[in-house]
Formats: C-alpha cells, sequence, structure tokens
C-alpha cells in the first residue's frame, strides 16, 4: 500500500542515503555527537555527508546547536511533547508520525507518549515489531498546508487525536485547516515510506520515498488512506 499525501523533494539521489543512516544511528547511540566527528566518519564519504546535511537543515530536516547535531530526520534527544520508546532506547520526535514511522520503519518494538492537543489526555501506543497495537480511536492529522521548512512549519501541527470528536473541535478552533487523517495503522505505514532510509541501502534503493510533508512550490494531492475533511 502506499500513501501518497505530498512529496517534499528531500529524498533523491542527490541526497546520501549512508550518512543519513550513520547520522542516525550516533544520534540514536550517543546523543548529540559533533558535526565534524559525524561528516568525517560517514560511510559515503565526508563530501557528500556535508552536502546532504546542508540540504537537509535548510528544509527542515535537521538541527545544529553549538557545532553538535541534536535532531535529524524526526529523530530528537532534546524534549519535546513526543516520547519515543525505541527498543531499549529513550527519546524524542518532533511529531507523533516520527513516533510511529521511526520503529515501523525498523521493525523494532516501541511506545508513543503524547497528547491530544485538544483535551490534553496522555494517550501512549504500544508498538510491537514495527505494528501499533491497539488504538483504534487516534486519529493522526496531516496538515496539507505548504511548507518550506519541515520542524517549524510542519510537525507543530501533526498530531493525534484521542477522537474524532476532538479533532473536529481543534480544527473549528483553529479555523478549520487542510489537512488528511491517518489511522495508527496508516501512521506506521506512513512511516514506512517516510523513513525509507532507515533501510539497508539495496532495499532503500528500489523504494520510492513518499513523504507527506507539502511542498512549497505546489499544491498537495491527496489519495489511498489520506481523507480530506470539509473546510
Amino acid at each position: 500500500m502506499t500513501i501518497d499525501i505530498d512529496v517534499l523533494d528531500t529524498q533523491h539521489s542527490d541526497l546520501d542515503d549512508t550518512f543519513r543512516r550513520h547520522a542516525f544511528e550516533h544520534l540514536r547511540d550517543s546523543g548529540a555527537v559533533e558535526v565534524i566527528d559525524v561528516v568525517a566518519t560517514s560511510p559515503g564519504g565526508a563530501e557528500s555527508a556535508q552536502r546532504t546535511l546542508d540540504v537537509l537543515v535548510a528544509r527542515g530536516m535537521a538541527i545544529i546547536e553549538n557545532d553538535r547535531l541534536v535532531a535529524f530526520d524526526g529523530l530528537s534527544i532534546q524534549p519535546t511533547k513526543h516520547r519515543m520508546r525505541l527498543g531499549d532506547d529513550s527519546l524524542f520526535t518532533w511529531c507523533p508520525a516520527d513516533a510511529v514511522g521511526i520503529p515501523a520503519a525498523l521493525g523494532e518494538d516501541g511506545e508513543v507518549v503524547t497528547a491530544c492537543p485538544y483535551c490534553s489526555a496522555e494517550m501512549v501506543l504500544s508498538i510491537h515489531a514495527g505494528e501499533p497495537q491497539g488504538g483504534a480511536d487516534l486519529i493522526l492529522w496531516l496538515p496539507t498546508a505548504n511548507c518550506s521548512h519541515v520542524v517549524t512549519q510542519f510537525c507543530p501541527d501533526v498530531n493525534f487525536f484521542c477522537s474524532r470528536e476532538h479533532l473536529d473541535a481543534w480544527r473549528s478552533q483553529a479555523g478549520n485547516p487542510e489537512g488528511e487523517t491517518l489511522s495508527a495503522e496508516g501512521a506506521a505505514e506512513l512511516g514506512r515510506q517516510w523513513q525509507s532510509s532507515r533501510r539497508p541501502h539495496e532495499e532503500a534503493a528500489a523504494a520510492r520515498w513518499l513523504d507527506p510533508r507539502p511542498r512549497s512550490d505546489q499544491r498537495p494531492h491527496r489519495r489511498n488512506e489520506g481523507v480530506r475533511l470539509p473546510t
């Protein structure tokens, strides 16, 4: 199944997937890492790694503070409102789509802890071998307004809601923004597409990277699992 909401041009042949896996794994295993070190030790070479990192920083897919990489491809060591347990590692993500999608892409056990933006109720979703367990009432909201910087323009409005009623109430208060909804299972499938650079190189090369975050130069298109709500 392919969930095609829109493509943000952040995963193509001009970007080094070996570096993306390398940086992600370093951040997961070691916490904040010196940029000079993670670039210099990249299997694909420092030049390719630096070029890829520069692109991802500009597009809001990586964060550098004081010459250290502190967030990358949705994974963050800085506290956010979305907590993720990945295996034995306790981490944070920029949005709950990442918190579900990362363990789904890796096929690992995990747990997502987040809160409904409308009522602030805490929600916990368990993941076993990359598959969400339960969470039938959870609804993931994905905005489809154009954006050019993921972490500041897209991720803040990506949230799980505890019910359709609370999503509708939140949208009404927010001026009925445009967007899509997915189930927990749909979020996991989206994550497998979104986080395809987590896969071994030969598998990732054969897979089309689909990123639902809208790009700045075209209107989003919608099909499959995405359900457009009336405005």
